[in-house]
């Protein structure tokens, strides 16, 4: 397997984006290893790990999660692969 380590440094995130031509260039599987803070403030992504909330509950906060959930997937946009199912 290819490693790339990436050191904390002002040029750290153009490093990265030259890793990732690297890495997608590269004939087998890449590992890009970057040292982070994880003190440090960085802005938003836009991502966010789905976990699903359950739908059936009596709680109010989990039953308004839940509704918070449904909305989010409405602009939850596809990354990987293709066919995914259809949000709805």
């Amino acid at each position: 397997m290819n490693v790339i380590r990436i050191a904390e440094s002002p040029s750290a995130i153009a490093d990265l984006s030259a890793a990732m031509k690297v890495a997608k260039a590269h004939p087998t599987a890449t590992l890009i290893h970057i040292n982070s803070d994880p003190m440090l403030y960085a802005p938003s992504g836009e991502a966010w790990w789905e976990v699903p909330i359950p739908e059936v509950s009596t709680l109010e906060s989990t039953q308004k999660a839940y509704a918070n959930y449904i909305e989010a997937r409405k602009v939850q946009k596809q990354y990987l692969g293709k066919g995914s199912k259809e949000r709805g």
